[in-house]
């Protein structure tokens, strides 16, 4: 049995392939070559032990991530099992390996939802996901201009991206950055809307991957009933924890609503005239998929 450290995660594995790792996830899910554990969560005294996980069939191999919330703080465990034999593989430490695979599950859906063409991109938040999501969206990619609103640590968070991708990035309040049409990534802990729905503009994908609690949500009801598609990762977690949908009417967004497994097989053409979502809440199948990958990269 190997125990795979944070530290050993980050040096192991660049976020394109995290990408690929993340984007063959979900076809192997799409093509039902993978199970899937909704998340679990128990509560005492306001701290909460949450698991999660999954199967991938191709690849032999099942593990649970689980993980202590106290606090607001998070720290991730992944036992890694061989599905054959039962064989613990690896003990890999989660927290480097969530951040990454976050981030770049979220490239994964903005391709599949025709968003690799736009030219600007909207930051809410300027924490870990902020950072990778940048990392995931910049690179390869059409973005030519960087905005990035938050509550602290913005004018240094702006001056860190512009130095390490070389583009122009600005500090901008959320009503002026969202009033242009562009990529948006929400990575936040709002328990209420970032912005007033009315004011996205056509031709906008939103990517909103800031929590999965039922009592949190970046987005309102007015941007979920503007979208014309909603990409989720996986359709009975999602729509039972994620806030944007727990607390608003499904009449919304019921018809909308496409699995990343699905649209990956038939990607969207790219975003013009209309509103796309993303609501991504994290499932354990893209835990399993990475922590299988770096574990056999590192038994090579």
């Amino acid at each position: 049995m190997k125990y795979i450290t944070d530290e050993m995660v980050q040096s192991s594995i660049s976020m394109p392939e995290a990408i690929t790792v993340m984007r063959d996830c979900f076809t192997a899910l799409g093509r039902c070559e993978a199970t899937n554990l909704d998340r679990q969560r128990a509560e005492s005294q306001g701290r909460y032990l949450s698991v999660m996980g999954g199967i991938l069939h191709s690849q032999g191999v099942m593990a649970a991530k689980v993980y202590p919330t106290i606090r607001g703080q998070f720290n991730f465990v992944i036992p890694l099992f061989d599905s054959e034999s039962g064989e613990l593989l690896a003990v890999v430490e989660g927290n480097a390996l969530t951040g990454l695979r976050t981030a770049a599950v979220t490239k994964v859906a903005i391709d599949a939802l025709g968003g690799a063409g736009l030219t600007k991109l909207t930051l809410f938040g300027t924490g870990i996901q902020a950072y990778a999501h940048a990392r995931a969206c910049i690179p390869n990619s059409a973005i030519e201009q960087v905005e990035v609103v938050g509550l602290e640590h913005v004018d240094t968070f702006a001056a860190r991206l512009q130095h390490e991708f070389n583009l122009p990035v600005t500090a901008a309040e959320a009503a002026t950055a969202i009033a242009s049409a562009g990529l948006v990534v929400t990575a936040t802990r709002s328990t209420t809307p970032l912005f007033n729905g009315d004011h996205i503009q056509p031709g906008t994908l939103i990517t909103a991957i800031g929590s999965s609690k039922p009592n949190c949500r970046e987005l309102d009801d007015t941007a979920l009933a503007r979208s014309t598609v909603i990409g989720v990762e996986w359709a009975s977690q999602t729509l039972r924890e994620a806030g944007e949908f727990v607390m608003s009417e499904p009449a919304q967004w019921q018809s909308k609503v496409q699995e990343l497994g699905a649209l990956i097989s038939r990607p969207l053409p790219p975003i013009q005239h209309e509103i796309r979502v993303y609501k991504s809440v994290g499932i354990g199948l893209e835990d399993v998929a990475l922590a299988a990958y770096i574990y056999r990269k590192l038994m090579a």
